[in-house]
């Protein structure tokens, strides 16, 4: 599994205490099929903090790739406009399906940094035994319910 965050997420994470293993958390929570939103294909809405303080929006491919595109606190804002979630989608499709290739440029440029998902999983394992979905992220959205 390869986990990246783009440049302005590393900003949001940093400026708001957010460590790369509570990042990994958030995947590792992924992977265990604990998703606390679907927003669209790819694209998934997860808690962070220890009391789900944080939500972050993930592009996401189980078992390959994960891009943290956007980090933001709840109490800043409860959830994503209907125009960020459009956005997101739309980047989503993109990001999804960007070849193996090319993803060094984007390292070398700066626009994407790599987080060396490996390192986190023991402390991972432990810390997030405890934690499961919170169910207060309303109804799915998304195409499933089209």
């Amino acid at each position: 599994m390869k986990v990246y965050k783009l440049k302005d997420a590393a900003r949001e994470a940093r400026k708001n205490k957010i460590s790369d293993e509570d990042l990994c958390e958030a995947i590792a929570r992924a992977e265990k099929g604990h998703i606390d939103s679907e927003v669209g294909k790819f694209l998934i809405k997860q808690r962070m903090g220890r009391s789900g303080d944080y939500r972050t929006v993930i592009v996401y491919k189980r078992g390959d790739r994960a891009v943290f595109l956007h980090i933001f606190p709840k109490s800043r804002k409860a959830n994503l406009s209907s125009y960020e979630e459009t956005v997101f989608r739309d980047a989503a499709k993109v990001l999804a399906n960007i070849g193996d290739v090319h993803i060094p440029a984007l390292i070398d440029t700066g626009e994407w940094i790599e987080i060396e998902y490996e390192k986190y999983q023991k402390g991972i394992s432990e810390r997030s035994a405890s934690i499961s979905p919170s169910g207060d992220e309303g109804p799915p959205q998304g195409r499933r319910h089209r």
